[in-house]
């Protein structure tokens, strides 16, 4: 269930809420309510809504002025013509155009009704928005704010001052033309971002220093803008540059930033730059912003396409254009028209969501849009002194939990469909969304912006100042610690029951015609450490292919480039019809199960059935079972892949061992039942976001075609310190155990231990005791040995781990201290029982990176202590200090 958006009191009460029906479940719960006589006078004299069912108003009992319920009727907006349908796709397609290209389908939601104010409701919300121009933030002469804001004025003065020393880069013909030569958008969008920030690091750094020095490569900054041929990117305009040639002019997101920045500007330091730059800053921001989209309003469908766009385009253009128009337009009934249009065209970007709140265009895309969303939803707070609220939208708080719900640990989020390499989100944006709903508020809302992370200025201005409007924090629904699931799309995050150990997992449904869509039905992601360990690749840099009929040429935007199958060499669909079906869900707190049919993906002639389901574990330390199940009417080739930013260590048990630095690492085991298959890698040379590193594809494929074929992988974490582990005696001649000086120390010899208590067992695989029942999370075994000289030392182990499939890990003190490198413990793999046979029995040695690790010993007594890290069992037979030097 939905709503247009909520007029509100003072205190953000609101008085009416106009829904419509969007999907079966979904309906009009709400009849007609006692109004007050002149209530129902206004309503009469504007006429009913053409797709309202009985529109309806409360009576408060404190009176509320006659204005808010005019205002109420008149932006609701009754008796409004519709908006006319979208206008045709450009020929140069911008990079979120919803339709235009098999990456951008629109989504299969229900669209709600645009309608648009007509005069006398536009003059009734004139009357209520406020008279001033103004943006969030006073200008620079109020030294009181400028000189408390949490923004380091030397950071943006070096910066300010390193754009002084070099020109204003230029702007030539040949730029503009380029993209449409070569298909390259860094050419121009280079200076031309570099002009955008001038502006940003001079306005900046004047309000924070406030010495007059940097008014002058101001305003020789703005006046370079102004004086630009256009405001549009290039990329983002016709195939004959139409806006660059003068022949139109219309408005993207490279041109409603160059507004909001430039209105920033002038509010900040409109008296110091002069009146001559204010009124031309002004005229300017009206001509190639704010006119085009009255156009829009009007009925013109050939400019700002993305008024009709269900993606972030809608709320980015619409947040600025309200912003600049209310910031630098005179003319109050034109800022009117400008705020009911958005009012109204912003229902579209609401479009983009599922009605679980999914935004398919990825995390990245949900914080560019949503912020702009947060930009305009404060600013009409502001404008309208607390009365329109679009916060109000049933559906809004649903969009708010996005980050919540996917979220595999801390900050670190799925880079699914056209996102970056590390997707993030701003921790003012959290802060801001804290005001208005019931949710945990963040520390350091400034970090993003002082780490230097881009942010325009019309959004680093509202998050420098106080709230429009009094904090009034909206309930949202319950989270699980557990898991975020998406009912409607089909996506599942399951999360470990103790946050800092363990895997998480991100599993997505959905269909390949999303917006900034990947072909990605059933693809996983893996995260083990800091970051995903297992990841979706997210988006190549921007080219002309990317937005063509050439995209999943790209071996990142295809399916090749994700964690799915291959059947009979076909790759995945692109289109509404290849859609990931959900055939079970089952959550328990100790179990996850999702499964999903894939075959739609697969236009493959004779394939019968194609089925992937997750099993996510979160026992044992967590582990993530993937099953694909394959049934056809003739053999066929079929191959799964893992998906790495890290390197592959295939160890002689068939594992594939994967790990990524401080992403950690996981333990992957193949098993195909019993039918042989091959393992290799590719790197994909791809032009990729992340420009220090290449995604790696690990194909598991059957060697043989089947016409019935099963391929599971199980995923359990290594240790978070992967690169120590034991190995077989690899570098330890087997003679050396024999060495003179060698100190041996049987296990059940300890001296203490602590937060447990083994069990000494006679062994029957071997003679003597050894150690069993060492379990327990903290469990710490000492022993004392006596060291007959001071030396580097390795050290030997006999131990059993029955964990299936699973590594243990042990941390070790040496005199109370870890020795260096020796940080994190070892990791233990499985020995395939606990020791009831001589072959369930491993001798190794203690290793880091694939080498035996040396301990410095002092001659003496010395204390050795390992302790369990995990809580998974290990048992041990005896240790031996292998001196590296002969006495």
């Amino acid at each position: 269930m939905r709503a247009h958006y909520a007029i509100c009191d003072p205190v953000n009460k609101p008085l009416h809420t106009y829904k419509n029906m969007l999907e079966k479940k979904a309906s009009i719960i709400h009849g007609p309510r006692k109004v007050s006589q002149k209530a129902r006078r206004t309503a009469k004299a504007l006429g009913p809504h053409p797709t309202a069912r009985r529109p309806w108003f409360e009576e408060r009992t404190a009176k509320v002025p006659i204005v808010l319920f005019t205002l109420l009727a008149a932006v609701i907006p009754m008796g409004c013509k519709p908006a006319l349908p979208p206008a045709a796709t450009p020929a140069a397609t911008p990079a979120a155009t919803p339709a235009a290209t098999p990456a951008a389908a629109p989504a299969a939601v229900s669209k709600r009704s645009l309608t648009l104010p007509h005069a006398a409701a536009l003059a009734l919300l004139a009357d209520a928005l406020e008279d001033d121009l103004r943006v969030f933030s006073p200008p620079s002469s109020d030294r009181t704010f400028w000189t408390s804001t949490p923004l380091s004025a030397k950071e943006w003065i070096q910066k300010a001052e390193g754009f002084i020393a070099r020109p204003i880069p230029e702007l030539t013909e040949e730029l503009y033309r380029d993209y449409q030569k070569t298909g390259r958008r860094e050419p121009f969008q280079g200076p031309y971002s570099e002009r955008f920030d001038r502006v940003s690091a001079f306005g900046l750094a004047e309000a924070l220093e406030n010495q007059g020095r940097f008014i002058t490569p101001l305003r020789e900054s703005v006046e370079a803008i102004l004086s630009e041929p256009s405001w549009v990117m290039t990329a983002h305009d016709s195939a004959d540059l139409r806006v660059f040639s003068g022949k139109t002019m219309d408005v993207d997101l490279g041109a409603s930033h160059r507004a909001a920045a430039l209105a920033t500007i002038i509010s900040w330091h409109g008296q110091a730059l002069g009146r001559e730059t204010v009124e031309r800053t002004q005229a300017e921001i009206r001509r190639r912003v704010v006119e085009p989209f009255r156009k829009r309003i009007a009925g013109d469908t050939s400019v700002c396409w993305w008024a009709n766009a269900a993606s972030n385009w809608n709320a980015v253009c619409l947040a600025n254009t309200v912003y600049a128009a209310l910031a630098a337009v005179p003319d109050k009934a034109v800022r009117a028209e400008v705020v009911g249009g958005a009012m109204s065209f912003i229902n579209r970007y609401f479009d983009g969501f599922t009605m679980d709140g999914y935004c398919s265009e990825g995390i990245g895309y949900w914080e560019y849009g949503f912020s702009h969303f947060v930009l305009l939803a404060e600013r009409l707070l502001l404008a309208s002194g607390g009365k329109i609220n679009l916060y109000q939208d049933p559906v809004v708080p649903r969009i708010v939990t996005n980050p919540a719900r996917l979220e595999l640990s801390s900050g670190v989020y799925p880079a699914f469909a056209d996102g970056g390499p590390n997707p993030r989100v701003s921790p003012w944006l959290l802060t801001a969304l804290s005001r208005r709903f019931d949710m945990e508020r963040p520390s350091g809302q400034m970090a993003a912006i002082e780490k230097g992370r881009w942010t325009p200025l019309s959004v680093l201005d509202l998050a420098l100042a106080a709230p429009a409007a009094p904090d009034q924090r909206m309930a949202l629904e319950p989270l699980s610690p557990l898991r975020g699931w998406f009912d409607v799309t089909g996506i599942l995050v399951s999360r470990p029951t103790d946050p800092k150990n363990g895997l998480s997992v991100a599993m997505k449904g959905g269909h390949n015609a999303e917006q900034h869509n990947h072909n990605d039905l059933g693809s996983y992601v893996v995260t083990a450490g800091a970051g995903a360990v297992l990841l979706d690749p997210g988006g190549e840099v921007y080219t002309k292919r990317t937005f063509s009929e050439k995209r999943y040429d790209s071996k990142v935007l295809s399916s090749y480039g994700h964690s799915v199958p291959v059947v009979d060499g076909q790759l995945q669909a692109t289109g509404r019809q290849a859609e990931a079906k959900v055939l079970k869900t089952h959550f328990t707190p100790d179990r996850d199960e999702f499964a999903l049919d894939l075959t739609s993906a697969y236009p493959v002639k004779g394939l019968t059935r194609l089925t992937r389901e997750f099993t996510y574990d979160r026992g044992g330390g967590t582990s993530l079972q993937v099953e694909d199940e394959l049934q056809a009417e003739r053999p066929m080739t079929f191959e799964t892949a893992l998906i790495t930013n890290g390197t592959l260590d295939r160890k002689e048990d068939g594992a594939l061992h994967v790990t990524d630095g401080d992403n950690g690492g996981v333990r992957v085991v193949v098993d195909t039942g019993g039918k042989p298959y091959e393992t290799t890698e590719e790197v994909l040379q791809e032009n990729m976001l992340d420009t220090k590193r290449k995604p790696r594809r690990i194909a598991v494929r059957l060697t043989e075609p089947a016409s019935q074929a099963k391929i599971q992988l199980t995923v359990r974490p290594l240790p978070k310190s992967a690169e120590n582990e034991v190995l077989p005696l690899v570098g330890v001649p087997e003679a050396a155990l024999d060495r003179v000086g060698v100190v041996r120390i049987e296990a059940e010899a300890f001296t203490a231990e602590e937060r447990g208590a083994v069990e000494r067992i006679d062994q029957t695989a071997a003679p003597g005791q050894a150690i069993r029942t060492w379990e327990t999370p903290g469990h710490t075994i000492e022993w004392k040995v006596q060291i007959p000289r001071e030396g580097r030392y390795l050290m030997v182990l006999r131990y059993a781990n029955g964990m299936n499939l699973q590594f243990t890990s042990r941390s070790l003190l040496i005199n109370g201290a870890a020795p260096s490198g020796a940080e994190e413990g070892f990791a233990f793999p499985p020995t395939g029982g606990w020791g009831l046979a001589p072959a369930e029995w491993n001798e190794a040695v203690l290793a880091r990176k694939g080498k035996p690790f040396r301990i410095n010993l002092a001659a003496g007594e010395n204390t050795i202590r390992m302790v369990n890290t995990q809580g998974d069992g290990l048992n041990l037979d005896w240790m031996a200090l292998v001196p590296l030097e002969h006495p």
